[in-house]
């Protein structure tokens, strides 16, 4: 699992997506929108040509070759900026699992296992994290962000298609509790 995609950014773009500066693109979108909310007709004719003008702007485009150098800058999610995760010893008892179950009964605490063990997932986004997925504090950032690998991330594949168990709170992981261990629910000490 990815904890951060910015080592391999440029400083001198460190971006994910497009800029919030108006342009006279959305300038003349306000003015139709304006228009729009008036006459019904100005609202078929604007959208067809949006809609010639996107097919246009997508039949020019180049296709860029995605490599390590540049894939952060093609993100737009900023995914791996938006969770850590913590390796947990394997668990076997029942007291190992009902720790388990207090931890992933918290706001945005989640557990999956893959191939490397078993882990939580706190999903909360990076204080850095700028809405343009810029990373704040990119020229001082922590040293694991620094020397976090991009090669294969959440850009290539979702980290999801890895997980071979995963609980997405109590819920899930209880039902899995009363699988794995046939009395679960009976009234005696947790061992």
């Amino acid at each position: 699992m990815s904890v951060n995609c910015l080592s391999n950014q440029n400083p001198e773009s460190n971006r994910h997506t497009e800029s919030a500066v108006p342009t006279t693109r959305d300038a003349a979108r306000a003015s139709h929108t304006a228009r729009v909310a008036t006459d019904p007709v100005v609202v078929e004719i604007a959208t067809e040509a949006e809609i010639v003008k996107s097919v246009a702007t997508r039949k020019k485009k180049k296709k860029i070759a995605i490599k390590s150098e540049n894939k952060c800058d093609l993100c737009s999610a900023s995914k791996c900026c938006t969770y850590i995760t913590h390796h947990l010893d394997t668990p076997r008892s029942k007291q190992d699992f009902n720790l388990l179950l207090w931890q992933v009964s918290h706001e945005h605490v989640q557990l999956y296992k893959d191939e490397d063990g078993w882990f939580l997932i706190i999903n909360t986004p990076c204080t850095h994290l700028q809405t343009n997925g810029n990373c704040g504090i990119y020229e001082q950032r922590p040293t694991i962000c620094r020397e976090h690998s991009n090669d294969y991330c959440e850009y290539d594949a979702p980290a999801e298609e890895g997980f071979k168990l995963f609980f997405d709170g109590y819920d899930s992981l209880l039902a899995y509790c009363r699988k794995r261990f046939k009395k679960w629910d009976k009234k005696s000490s947790i061992k």
